[in-house]
Formats: structure tokens, sequence, C-alpha cells
């Protein structure tokens, strides 16, 4: 393909910033955003209503091909009340036996024998199913992944054993005490909005899941509706691909797209403080959220937020790093996060771990930073952020993953190219609107009083 062409099938919103990438900052790498982009995929629809992603070349990964059953909407979010963990704990019962392949030995042999590797993943909105393995075992390995996320055979004697595992798995994860912490403020932020429900649920509700409640679940939401498949790396060279794909998934339940779910809490402003023997690091988090207005350029908007985040934070010569460390003598940590279409947010703030007396201190130094907040700090951002990314185009599997992510938040993958050319026409003025925007409302606040 000629390389004009791939400009050609850009969204055609992406025009609008032409006149701005004329003048982006050059860097040296922009040939190699398309000349080793593996992130470009064409869209395929097979059984009516669930759509097929497959990776164009180059595909770069050439021994080893990828397919990825992603269930949308699926997750956490869907828990019934009680039954907390369940999305999670369903995910895991078919590497206990399939149909086709009844006993976890079995499963486990026929990929091992194949040369390749299973996983599976819930988070909040989504749940998948995935196999690598050699390219000449695209028939097998789409047969694997239709038995996971299709076929599992429910039995109590499995779950009672399972179970044991996934307890095990909460206490694990929750030994992890900024693991702890960091989720009971998301708790907090979140209140009884089914976004703020965790993928390992709780030990009440994972101790309260049974076969009829997993046999219900995915007859409501294993719907065909809620299918989207993946097809990547040296499979992607097959030209039987929809022909195997329809018939490994053709009995999928038939079923619409589940709604989304309820309106975002944008203009929450409160103030909350958590304390208690179980935390043991202080710390004040800052978060605002906005709706991110027209969801097809929500893209855009979160490389804006994540310019803001990292401009104000990423070095040790940025604004804030250098005046709490450098000139407070605190040691300290800050996280960014921010948010894309799928929630219709813009999700921007921040985290610093300091003594619970220093708190309100360094929530002053940090607004203070993001009102000092220059062009110059951001620019050097951007260069930065762009040598950075410039050799990060050459694993085809990867991006298979990434193309998950991104169907998730923006409806579709997003090509490397396209991405890296949308961040090189941020402009400052852009970032700086943003922080504007920022200041000019009350951030939610959480104060954590740990031991240290």
């Amino acid at each position: 393909m000629p390389e004009i062409a791939k400009c050609q099938i850009l969204p055609s919103y992406f025009f609008r910033y032409t006149k701005s990438l004329m003048n982006k900052i050059k860097t040296g790498f922009e040939g190699l955003h398309r000349r080793y982009d593996t992130g470009i995929f064409r869209k395929e629809k097979i059984l009516g209503d669930v759509d097929v992603w497959i990776q164009e070349p180059p595909i770069v990964t050439s021994e080893a091909g990828v397919i990825i059953a992603l269930w949308k909407r699926v997750g956490a979010w869907r828990d019934p009340a009680g039954k907390e963990g369940l999305a999670h704990f369903f995910e895991h019962i078919p590497f206990t036996g399939t149909r086709d392949f009844p006993d976890r030995d079995k499963l486990f042999h026929t990929i091992n024998e194949m040369g390749g590797a299973m996983n599976a993943a819930t988070g909040v909105i989504m749940t998948n199913y995935y196999v690598v393995s050699p390219k000449n075992t695209f028939q097998e390995a789409a047969h694997i992944v239709s038995e996971l996320a299709l076929r599992p055979l429910v039995r109590e004697e499995d779950i009672d054993k399972e179970r044991g595992i996934i307890l095990s798995e909460y206490r694990r994860r929750y030994s992890n005490n900024d693991i702890y912490t960091s989720e009971k403020i998301e708790q907090a932020f979140w209140k009884e909005h089914p976004l703020g429900k965790r993928a390992i649920g709780t030990p009440e509700g994972i101790g309260s899941v049974y076969a009829e409640d997993m046999r219900e679940f995915q007859k409501n939401y294993y719907q065909s509706g809620n299918l989207v498949l993946f097809v990547g790396g040296a499979f992607s060279e097959r030209k039987d691909i929809l022909e195997i794909a329809s018939k490994e998934f053709e009995d999928v339940v038939r079923g619409p797209e589940s709604p989304s779910w309820p309106p975002m809490p944008f203009n929450n402003s409160d103030e909350i403080l958590l304390e208690g023997e179980e935390y043991l690091r202080s710390q004040i988090y800052m978060r605002w959220m906005f709706p991110v207005g027209n969801t097809a350029d929500a893209l855009r908007q979160s490389y804006i937020a994540s310019t803001l985040s990292r401009a104000l934070t990423e070095d040790r010569d940025s604004p804030l790093p250098s005046i709490i460390r450098e000139k407070m003598g605190l040691a300290y940590e800050t996280k960014y996060s921010f948010g894309g279409a799928d929630s219709d947010s813009i999700d921007f703030g921040g985290i610093i771990k300091v003594p619970f007396k220093d708190l309100n201190v360094v929530q002053g130094v940090f607004m203070d930073c993001l009102k000092k907040l220059n062009a110059d700090e951001i620019v050097k951002n951007i260069r930065r952020a762009q040598v950075a990314r410039a050799m990060n185009y050459t694993d085809s599997v990867n991006a298979v993953h990434n193309a998950v992510d991104d169907v998730l938040d923006y409806g579709r993958p997003i090509s490397y190219w396209e991405a890296e050319s949308m961040r090189d026409a941020i402009s400052p003025d852009e970032v700086l609107a943003l922080r504007d925007r920022v200041l000019a409302v009350k951030p939610w606040i959480c104060r954590v009083h740990g031991k240290n």
C-alpha cells in the first residue's frame, strides 16, 4: 500500500489538525511511526453482529499469532449485589473444563502441545480470553478461545475448588497496602456507582457465588452483541480467518449489545478523610472529572490530559517534584490518571504521599505549580516524549492487546502513526486550556491518615 494511502484511511476529524502537524516539533523519528506501524487494523463482521478486527501489515512478529475474544461491557460492574466478584470468578471456570476439553489436564496438554499459551483477564468493564501460538495453529487457537469464551462446564465441584484459589488471590492482592489503600480511595470516590466495583470482588461475594449464578450471568451478558474478536501477529496472513471464526463462534447466544453504565459522577467536590490502623502511608488524592463532550474527540482529549500531567511531574526538574523533593526535602510519589470516550470523561488528578502533617502544604504546592505551568515546560515534555516513544512500534502481538484497550476506550483500534501524529499536533495552548478548566473548579479530595 502506498504511504499516502495510510493517510487517506484516517478518520475525517484527524485532518482538522493538519495545520498544526505541519508545525510540529521535529525529532527525526517521524518516519518510523508509519514504516513500523503494527497498530493498523481492518474491521470485518461475522454472524451478523460480531466485529472482527484483523491486524494489517507490517506483521513484525512473524512466528507467533494471537486471537482474543473480548466481552465488552461485561466485567465487575455487572456483579449483582451480594455476589461481588462473580464476573472474575466466572472467567476462571472455563479453565477447569469446557465441552471439548472436559478437564484441566486435557486443555493444558493441548495448548502445550501446540507450543502456545493462553490466559484471560477481567476488569471493571470487560472480560477477555486469548491464545498466543505458532503461526500454523490458527484453527486450533480459534477453537480453544471459542471453548473458553462460549462453552465452559459450570460444575459445582470445580467452583468449590476454584473459590479457594480466588480467595487466596484476594489475600495476596491486598497484602500490598498501597493497592489496598488505592482501592479504598477509588471506592470512596465512586460511592454506589457500579464502576467503583473491584474485579476481584469481596470475600463475602466470592463465598456466595454458585453454579446457578454463573449460568445466569453467562445467559445475560455473554451474548453476540457484546463479543468482539481480534486476530493478529502471524495469524493475520491467513485467508480463512472469517470462515474459521464464523464456524467456531456460530453457537454464541444471540443478543444485543448491553446498555452502558449510569452517568459519571461529574462535579464531585467532596472532601473526605480515611484513617485507621489499616493504612500505612499518609497521602492526599485530588481528582477532577469532566464530561468529554464530543466522544469522537476523546482520544485527543486524553493525550492533552496526559501531556498536562507529564509536564507537571514527569522529571526531577519538572515543577512539582523539584519543589517537593529538592526544596522541601520530602520524598514523594505522584500518579495521574486520565480517561477516554468509553466513560465519556476527562479524568485528571494527583496522588502525593508525604507525612500527614505536610498534606495541606503539598496540596498548595500542587495547585501553585499547576497555575505557574508554562508553554516552555509543555513543549519540553512533548519533545522528550516523542523521543522516548520513537522505537515503540515493533511488537505485533502487543499491538493486538493494545487494540483491545482502544476498542473499549474509543470504539476502534488506534494506529501508532495516528496516535503519534495526534500527540505531536497538540499545542501548549490546548494543554493550558485544560489546566485553566481544572483550576476553575474544586477537586474531589481524599486525605489518608496513615501510620507513616
